[in-house]
Parts: C-alpha cells; structure tokens; sequence
C-alpha cells in the first residue's frame, strides 16, 4: 500500500523479498552477510566446530543476511551445516520468554558452542536463558549479537556484538530520499 502511494519511500531494512513481487521502493541494509560469514569464520578457526543460529531467519532481509553469512561460512570450512544446533523458530515465538528460550536450548540434541544470534535483543534472552540453566557464557557458550544496542554494554557478561554506523545510515537515507525526489524514474 505504501509504495503505491506515488511518494517517494525508503525502508531501513525490510521483510523478505520475493523475487516474483519485487518492493517498489528503495531500500537501505545495513551490511549483515560479511560480518557474520567473518565471525563464523574466525569461531572456526578458533576450533569452535558446533556454531547456532538464533533467531527467525525470515524475519527480515538483514536477518536473512546473517543466518546465509553463517550458513556459507560453514560451507566453505567443510563444516556440514545443520539446524541441529539452532533456534530458528517463525518470529511470532516467544524468544523474550526465559522459559521457552531454556527448553528450547534444553531440546537442542547437543549444545553449541557458539550461538550467532540474529539481533542483540536475541543474545541477550539467550546469556539469561543460558545462566538461568546454570551455564555460563562465555565458558561454557559464546554468545554473539548485532546491533550493538546500549543493553550490550550493560549486561554481565558484556556482548560481543557487531556495530551498525546508524548516523551513516541516517545521512544515506536522507541522501537517497532526496535523490529520488530528483530522479522518480530512477530504478529502485
């Protein structure tokens, strides 16, 4: 509905495209899929071999960036990739909720030892559903986030988590806006 308002639109971020129905209008990611495939790859070679993934995968486009960063990564360490050691329940789940997060962690064949999750918001529910089933992290999981929230400086243990330059981003999205003011034909 939106993008057939005729005005000009730009979404931070976005649903899952379809290929088959493309969003008519543009869009501005924040960089997900190096950064994840570049932490996966450094767990691996730092001998961590069991890596999750935490979070619905089709969330959005940035999530699915950063479960397809993590996923390639595996793949091109000759690490099978399975869902055995992730958490990719539809986004509806309540991953807030310590106590499904801790029987979801607890019904995981075998525990990671690394969960690559899909926002800090995901990390942070998983150190306390963690803790609350007497583990620790980063000793007995690692735990990784993105965002790089001010909840990741404030929580024990402090989150290892990717920045995102929103000021950048803000100064993007303002420029690209006024560019297709200028340009309305230009392809999104």
């Amino acid at each position: 509905l939106i993008c057939n308002l005729g005005l000009p639109t730009l979404f931070i971020d976005t649903c899952v495209i379809n290929p088959s129905s493309p969003l008519k209008a543009d869009i501005l990611l924040m960089e997900s899929y190096n950064s994840v495939y570049s932490i996966t790859k450094t767990l691996i070679d730092n001998n961590y071999l069991k890596i999750g993934f935490l979070g619905d995968k089709n969330h959005c486009l940035s999530f699915y960036e950063r479960w397809l960063g993590y996923k390639n990564a595996l793949i091109d360490y000759n690490l099978s990739y399975s869902e055995d050691f992730c958490i990719l329940d539809k986004d509806s789940a309540p991953y807030s909720e310590s106590d499904w997060l801790c029987k979801r962690i607890k019904g995981l064949q075998q525990l990671p030892q690394a969960f690559i999750c899909s926002n800090d918001y995901q990390a942070i529910n998983a150190i306390k559903a963690i803790k609350r089933l007497g583990l620790s992290v980063p000793e007995d999981i690692l735990i990784i986030g993105f965002d790089d929230s001010p909840e990741s400086k404030i929580i024990e243990p402090h989150l290892t988590t990717v920045h995102i330059p929103n000021s950048e981003m803000g100064a993007i999205a303002a420029n690209q806006l006024l560019y297709r003011i200028q340009a309305p034909e230009s392809p999104f």
